[in-house]
């Protein structure tokens, strides 16, 4: 074997590097070199050659190999074979063969690069799929003997190797060779794809309670032989965390060889109609792979029934002269999370437009998370005894909602034959129980409509002439059973006498009647029998509690009367919905602070309270403290009654 020798150093023009690989392939060892000075050595002799070591990067296993580049000088023309062996340890021998070209190739030493193509053999390499491999060309025939180029730039030792006619091996870099520079000697390979990875869209039902699992797939194309990772983060989009799925975050690893990776995200399920919600699972910081589509659309398919409508039916006292109102309560089976609406319109039945009543027509609309509505139409009051009349209020044309009951049946009872007061908060009515004609004693009966969890007080005091010592007789009474459903109480030290209480139902009430009578002069009662009569609405409203964040609400509620109280605390949403109540039994003249985020339903919650009580109108007071911990703040906010 001759050693080789050095020649002067040469400049490589761009003229002589004329040759470009495929698009798709990619050179191994010494890709950097770009036409810099090279060190020239003498070539190798008969059946002797020179060889490289090449390794690829894990992510371009298996790859083919498309090209040999070598790069010729000092002049000349010799025949050279090839053999590539496997490579995988630090001895100067490879291992064993694993493919030898069957033709035979003229390199150039004209300070070219040499192309050897693999596509002009009749048998190629076979994939390399994993480790490093030793590309040695063989001189079978010296014509003219040419040198081989060495890359002073980047030398990598134990690359470089030299073997005799006997199939010895030697390091080109150790004595007595002392090649210092790498052969520019590059494999040109065809690698595999670089790994995508994907997250992919899903669908999933939304479910009626509980939790389910969305499972969004990632997937990793082609495959590698390296473990691949990859981070992921929910985000929200119209599907917010944590009420319609659990906010997730992680690393996904595939394996060597894996293609398809979950990621799972819990899904919050419910009772609610509503529009298809959704979120995205969001890709980042991949390892071994770049990240193609990096954004998965989670849609939360709703499957859960469009709520029913109906409309219940009501009852109304006529009363004497001017207008009045009936209210119809329109009522979902459940609140939506899409809008409701639907159409209205009374119809007449034996009472009749417009002497009885006032027709009405339009759209009622229920905003996400309202289950219930009122319709009022305004009846016309007169002095004419007459049967009861009815008119009804039709429902039709529904959207995000069914018919279940649509018609609502109007009562008007006829009060004309007694004296007739519609009482609302405030009002101040002066009465007279004197005999009718018969003669026949006096009653006077009054309506009151009762909005849903509320509280009321009805007093009757400055009794005169014959009423007596006990005053006239107050009570509350229900038409529709004719039973009295509460009997007043004596106040003070005269003659008054009230009614308190608390309408604990979800619905207005406007059925029931106050009627005042006289207990003693009865039938003989003059003009002079006189009572004045006053009304109140005795719930008590706070605009403010607020459990949210670290922030928790205490309610201190105070009795400053001398007797029991029943009441109850009222907590609603933003939305004007009831998150809870609680009852609360106040000693006289005693207090009861109540911490809220205790509460069943109310932690986290935020909104604004009322309270009902069998009170007097103004005689509890009260306060709503928000306490910051971590400060030791506290925001008050003072319960009041509403105004007179």
């Amino acid at each position: 074997m001759r050693v080789p020798s050095s020649t002067s150093a040469l400049v490589l023009w761009t003229s002589l590097v004329a040759v470009h690989a495929h698009a798709q392939t990619t050179y191994l060892q010494n890709d950097s070199y770009g036409g810099g000075a090279v060190l020239c050595y003498v070539g190798v002799t008969d059946l002797e050659g020179l060889a490289s070591k090449f390794t690829a990067s894990a992510v371009q296993y298996p790859y083919t190999i498309h090209s040999i580049r070598v790069f010729g000088c000092s002049g000349g023309l010799d025949a050279y074979v090839i053999q590539i062996f496997e490579d995988n340890g630090s001895s100067a021998a490879p291992g064993p063969v694993i493919w030898s070209s069957q033709n035979a190739y003229l390199l150039d030493g004209g300070n070219i690069f040499n192309d050897i193509l693999m596509s002009q053999e009749p048998v190629p390499p076979p994939p390399i799929t994993s480790g490093s491999i030793r590309v040695l060309l063989v001189n079978i025939s010296i014509l003219d003997p040419i040198g081989f180029a060495g890359d002073m730039n980047g030398i990598q030792p134990l690359r470089n190797t030299l073997r005799d006619s006997n199939s010895n091996w030697f390091f080109a870099e150790l004595p007595p060779f002392n090649v210092n520079g790498d052969w520019i000697l590059r494999l040109g390979i065809n690698a595999a794809l670089t790994p995508t990875l994907s997250a992919i869209d899903v669908t999933v039902p939304e479910g009626t309670g509980g939790t389910s699992d969305a499972v969004v797939t990632v997937s990793l194309n082609p495959t590698v032989a390296a473990p691949v990772t990859v981070a992921y983060q929910t985000a929200n989009g119209t599907a917010v965390a944590p009420g319609d799925y659990t906010a997730s975050s992680g690393v996904v690893t595939f394996p060597p060889g894996s293609g398809a990776q979950a990621v799972i995200v819990p899904v919050v399920g419910d009772a609610t109609d509503e529009a298809t919600e959704t979120f995205t699972v969001e890709l980042s910081n991949s390892v071994n792979a770049s990240i193609g589509d990096g954004s998965a659309i989670v849609s939360i398919q709703d499957d859960d029934p469009a709520p029913a409508l109906s409309v219940a039916d009501v009852e109304t006292i006529e009363g004497d002269g001017g207008t009045g109102s009936v209210f119809f309560p329109v009522t979902l089976s459940a609140a939506s999370g899409l809008p409701v609406t639907v159409d209205v319109s009374t119809a007449d039945g034996t009472a009749v437009t417009p002497g009885d009543y006032t027709p009405a027509a339009g759209v009622l609309s229920f905003p996400p998370g309202i289950s219930q509505r009122l319709v009022g139409v305004t009846i016309v009051r007169d002095l004419q005894d007459e049967t009861d009349e009815t008119f009804t209020l039709g429902l039709s044309l529904p959207t995000n909602a069914t018919l279940a009951d649509g018609t609502g049946v109007a009562l008007i009872r006829d009060d004309d034959a007694l004296v007739q007061q519609e009482l609302t908060h405030g009002t101040a009515w002066t009465g007279s129980l004197a005999s009718h004609p018969g003669p026949a004693a006096d009653l006077d009966v009054y309506a009151i409509a009762q909005a849903p969890r509320a509280s009321y007080e009805v007093l009757v005091d400055m009794g005169s002439g014959d009423l007596g010592s006990a005053g006239p007789v107050l009570e509350r009474f229900d038409p529709a059973t004719s039973a009295v459903i509460q009997a007043s109480v004596p106040v003070g030290t005269g003659h008054g006498r009230a009614l308190r209480w608390q309408n604990l139902a979800s619905s207005i009430v406007t059925g029931q009647q106050v009627r005042v009578r006289s207990a003693q002069c009865t039938t003989d009662c003059g003009a002079d029998d006189q009572y004045r009569l006053r009304v109140y609405e005795t719930t008590l409203s706070a605009p403010r509690f607020n459990n949210a964040g670290s922030q928790v609400t205490v309610v201190q509620v105070h009795n400053t009367t001398g007797a029991p109280v029943a009441a109850t605390l009222w907590f609603w949403g933003t939305d004007g919905s009831l998150l809870g109540s609680h009852a609360l039994t106040l000693p006289p003249l005693g207090s009861e602070s109540v911490n809220t985020s205790a509460l069943p339903g109310l932690a986290g919650q935020g909104g604004s309270l009322t309270i009902t009580s069998d009170a007097p109108y103004g005689a509890l007071s009260g306060k709503s403290v928000a306490l910051e911990p971590g400060t030791g703040l506290a925001f008050d906010t003072f319960i009041e009654p509403r105004p007179r």
